[in-house]
C-alpha cells in the first residue's frame, strides 16, 4: 500500500501492484505500476490524477466514493476504472479493456482521447452530465446514464449498450452505429449522426425516445412507444417502427430523401426544393401560365 500527502505534487512508482490508502495532494498525483494492477482502500485528493499500469496484469480500479480530482488520465493493459465525488474532466486514457467512468455528482467532460474496448460512463447525481465529444475517441462500444444530457462522439462506428438520460447525442464519424439486443436507449430526446457511407441501425432493443433526430446514410429505428420525428436526413433507405403508439413529425424531410424517393407536390416543395409538374411536365393549360413555384427554402 502507499499513503501520504504533499503541498505539491505527488509520484510513486513501484515494481509489482499496490493499493492507495489515502492520498492528498495540492499538485499532481502520478501513479505507475510496472507490473499489476492499482487498487484502493481509501481516497484520493489532488488536482490532476495520471494513473498508468500497462505491465502484465496491468489494470486501474480506483473506484472509492472520496476520490476528488479535477482531471484524470492514465493507460492500462486491462480495465481502467475511476470514480468521483464530483465533476471530473478525462485528459486522456488508453486501455485495453474496459474504461468506466463515474461522478457521483457533478458532469463528466473530457480534453483529451479516450481508447478502449468498451466504455462506461455515469453521471446521475445533481448536475449530472457527460460530454465526451472529442474527435478522437476510439470505443467499440458505449453504454452509461447521465442525469441529463449524454452527449459522445466516436472517430469509427460503435454499439449502444444501454444509454439512459434526458438527451441522447450520438456521433460517428466513420462506419455504423447499432446497438445489442439490451442496449436500449431511454431519453426525451435522440440525435444520432454518421459521417459518410454507414448508417443508423437502433432497431433491435426496447428503445424509449419521445423525439428523433438523425442524419445518416441509412436510418433504421424502433422505439417500444409512439415517438415524434424531429428531422431526419438520410440519402439512401429510413426505416421507422413505434411498437405501440404512432410516429408522428414536427421536422422537415430532406430534400435528397425527397428526390430519392420521388416526392412531388407540397410534400418535395415543403423540403425547399421549387419543383412543380406543372411546370416540370406541364399538361392541360399550365404551358399558357407563367407563375413561381411556391417553396420553403429552408426545408
Amino acid at each position: 500500500t502507499v499513503a501520504g500527502a504533499s503541498t505539491g505534487d505527488f509520484r510513486f512508482t513501484e515494481l509489482d501492484g499496490f493499493a492507495v490508502a489515502g492520498i492528498a495532494a495540492g499538485g499532481e498525483v502520478a501513479l505507475t505500476a510496472v507490473a499489476g494492477a492499482i487498487t484502493q482502500t481509501a481516497g484520493l485528493t489532488a488536482g490532476s490524477l495520471v494513473v498508468n499500469a500497462t505491465g502484465a496484469g496491468g489494470a486501474v480500479t480506483l473506484g472509492g466514493p472520496g476520490n476528488n480530482v479535477t482531471t484524470v488520465a492514465g493507460a492500462s493493459t486491462g480495465d481502467f476504472r475511476f470514480t468521483e465525488i464530483d465533476g471530473f474532466a478525462v485528459a486522456g486514457i488508453n486501455a485495453g479493456g474496459e474504461v468506466a467512468l463515474t461522478a457521483v455528482v457533478g458532469a463528466i467532460t473530457q480534453t483529451a482521447a479516450i481508447t478502449a474496448g468498451s466504455l462506461i460512463a455515469n453521471a446521475t447525481g445533481a448536475g449530472g452530465s457527460v460530454t465526451l465529444g472529442g474527435p478522437g475517441n476510439s470505443v467499440f462500444s458505449v453504454a452509461g446514464a447521465a442525469a441529463s444530457d449524454f452527449r459522445f462522439r466516436n472517430a469509427g462506428g460503435f454499439t449502444v449498450d444501454g444509454i439512459s438520460a434526458g438527451t441522447v447525442v450520438l456521433e460517428a464519424l466513420g462506419g455504423a452505429i447499432t446497438q445489442t439486443p439490451t442496449g436500449a436507449i431511454t431519453a426525451g430526446t435522440l440525435d444520432v449522426t454518421v459521417a459518410g457511407p454507414g448508417g443508423v441501425a437502433l432497431a433491435n432493443a426496447p428503445n424509449d425516445v419521445s423525439l428523433l433526430f438523425a442524419n445518416a446514410n441509412n436510418v433504421a429505428f424502433t422505439d417500444i412507444n409512439g415517438f415524434t420525428v424531429g428531422g431526419i436526413n438520410a440519402g439512401g433507405v429510413v426505416t421507422l417502427q413505434a411498437t405501440s403508439g404512432g410516429i408522428d413529425q414536427i421536422g422537415p424531410i430532406s430534400a435528397g430523401m425527397c428526390r430519392k424517393y420521388g416526392a412531388t407536390g407540397p410534400v418535395i416543395r415543403g423540403s425547399g426544393v421549387p419543383c412543380d409538374v406543372r411546370r416540370v411536365e406541364p399538361y392541360s393549360v399550365y404551358p399558357e401560365f407563367d407563375f413561381d413555384i411556391p417553396h420553403y427554402p429552408e426545408g
